[in-house]
Parts: structure tokens; sequence; C-alpha cells
């Protein structure tokens, strides 16, 4: 095994920071999809989530910051069991 000069930190694999579609250790998964209803981004989460007027906002924001890379405005945020049934929706425009 080479040593590793004293001054370079250890690299970071980016596959382990990035977060994944469903990403159970953060708490959520995430369902894109694109049809008659237009663009919705349809979050995965753990029951009871969008009874907190905190965490819907979150998701809400979370919802703003990704339109662009999703085909922008308007669009839908669902917040969804993990049975995939929506219980919140939050049209975004």
């Amino acid at each position: 095994m080479r040593a590793r000069p004293q001054n370079r930190k250890p690299r970071r694999s980016a596959r382990r920071s990035k977060p994944t579609a469903t990403s159970p250790n953060r708490g959520f998964g995430v369902v894109l999809t694109k049809g008659s209803e237009g663009t919705v981004l349809s979050f995965i989460v753990r029951d009871g989530i969008w009874d907190d007027a905190t965490q819907v906002q979150g998701y809400t924001e979370l919802g703003r910051a990704v339109a662009p890379a999703v085909g922008g405005l308007p669009m839908k945020v669902r917040i969804v069991n993990t049975a995939v049934e929506p219980k919140k929706e939050i049209p975004l425009s």
C-alpha cells in the first residue's frame, strides 16, 4: 500500500455524498412524472410529515429549487405516503 503525502486530504467518493432517488437514511424518496397533469414532483415520506407545516414548506422550497432542472414552472409538488398515496399537493407557478 502506498503512503499518502502528509498534506493531502483523503478523497471523498462523490457517489457516497449524493442523495439517491430513494434515500432511506434521509427519510424520503422522490418520483418525477411528466404527463397530462404536467410536471409532478412527488416526495415519498414517513407518515405524518404532511401534517408538519415546516416540513411541507421545506419540500415546497425544494420543489422550487429543482423546477428549472425539470422543465420549469408551473408544476406540482406532491407529498405522498410510502404506498405512494397523495396526502398533500402544492401547485407551484
